[in-house]
């Protein structure tokens, strides 16, 4: 059985990223009436009114994704202490939170209300995925820090021992 590091599948959730955020820019659009490179994502918070282009949030999912390959790399390449437990948990954790951003997302693009639904209840998945998209941005951007720390700190206690 081919034996990889965790960190490995970084780079396979980034191509994916990168294939999504492509395909909602219109790269692989073939047909030219529809209009899939325009869809946004739009997210109130108290006055501020933020307009997110899909391909843009799939592209930062990217960085994100590579960032973190990289990171946990640089860590393995210094011998630093990872915990190969946790960093398959954060993997799966990436990989389910992209699936459920996606969802989002997907449901969002085909919701067709009638008149009546339109005009007495409102479905609105901005919470949902405000809260899930910095849930991941956390799991992204803060925890490889973290992550950089527990291994320094681990190779100091363990030359200053010697």
């Amino acid at each position: 059985m081919l034996r990889v590091k965790p960190y490995y599948y970084f780079i396979f959730l980034g191509i994916i990223s990168l294939l999504i955020s492509m395909s909602f820019s219109g790269y692989f659009n073939s047909n030219k009436h529809e209009v899939i490179h325009e869809l946004s994502l739009d997210i109130n918070i108290h006055d501020t009114y933020y307009v997110i282009y899909y391909h843009h949030f799939f592209f930062l999912f990217f960085l994100l994704f590579i960032f973190n390959f990289l990171i946990y790399k640089l860590i393995d390449f210094f011998k630093g202490k990872l915990f190969k437990e946790l960093l398959f948990l954060k993997v799966v954790a990436s990989a389910f939170l992209l699936i459920t951003i996606s969802y989002i997302l997907y449901k969002d693009y085909n919701y067709s209300p009638t008149q009546e639904e339109f005009w007495n209840t409102t479905v609105d998945y901005s919470g949902f995925l405000v809260v899930t998209l910095f849930l991941f941005l956390f799991l992204l951007s803060v925890v490889p820090l973290v992550s950089i720390l527990t291994s320094i700190s681990y190779k100091l206690k363990s030359t200053t021992y010697r």
